[in-house]
């Protein structure tokens, strides 16, 4: 999973994913 948006943006995350976090494919991401 990666991070898209935020102050994280472009990083990659191997955790949990939180709340506030949606899972996306590279394709859909705008």
């Amino acid at each position: 999973m990666r991070v898209i948006a935020g102050s994280h943006r472009g990083r990659r995350l191997s955790g949990p994913q939180g709340t506030a976090l949606r899972p996306t494919s590279d394709k859909v991401r705008e």
